[in-house]
């Protein structure tokens, strides 16, 4: 990483960082449109808009591939500035430089991690917005959109946990239900309770016993 392409990434943070559900919406390649979610015309945008964006499709995504790119070189999983700024002076690099034109160092560390959940979470995160500009719900920035994001997901969990568990209970409840078999005669009835004799005899049952058992229940039944 350059000098330069930080310098660019943080001049582009000055002029998309500020609160506007227009500005948000450009920052992360998208605009409103008629109640729509709409791409911007990347190939042309993005050359003019970010010089710097490589294969990125916008100041997010270039800030966000940057981002994880640095937390794989330094090898940490949760970003410590301290350890940036360790790595940068041992090697001549300027990653801890990414983001410091926040003044603000909540804020900082607030975008910086919201950019790094975008990453992980783009698609989920445009399914949402895409329902809120459908029904007219501004969405000014990234921690916004994290927070409905972050709740629908759950919500989609709880229905899936609450499905699956009427599922289980449904199948238990036929698994315990008895089948009760319909005869159309005394000879039918017979030959069913015969051949289950057989069977259980076969499987090395006796069948006295089974009788003696069945006339049991049957008769504390009758009472």
């Amino acid at each position: 990483m350059t000098n330069t392409l930080i310098n660019e990434i943080n001049k582009d943070w000055k002029k998309y960082d500020n609160n506007q559900q227009a500005t948000f919406l450009k920052s992360i390649g998208h605009r409103a449109v008629k109640g729509k979610l709409v791409d911007i015309c990347l190939s042309e945008a993005v050359a003019r808009e970010f010089p710097h964006a490589g294969d990125a499709t916008s100041l997010v995504d270039v800030t966000a591939k940057q981002l994880n790119k640095i937390k794989k070189t330094v090898g940490f999983d949760n970003w410590s500035q301290k350890q940036v700024n360790t790595y940068d002076k041992e090697n001549g690099t300027n990653y801890g430089e990414l983001l410091q034109g926040i003044s603000c160092p909540t804020a900082r560390n607030t975008m910086r991690s919201d950019i790094i959940w975008w990453s992980e979470y783009k698609n989920e995160a445009l399914t949402v917005l895409e329902e809120r500009i459908a029904k007219d719900k501004k969405t000014s920035s990234l921690s916004s959109l994290k927070k409905h994001t972050t709740a629908a997901i759950k919500k989609l969990e709880k229905e899936i946990a609450d499905a699956n568990e009427t599922t289980e209970a449904e199948a238990e409840e036929t698994e315990t239900e008895i089948i009760k078999p319909t005869f159309n005669s005394v000879e039918e009835c017979a030959e069913l309770i015969s051949n289950i004799l057989i069977e259980a005899k076969n499987q090395g049952y006796d069948q006295k016993e089974i009788l003696t058992v069945a006339a049991g229940r049957l008769k504390a039944k009758k009472k």
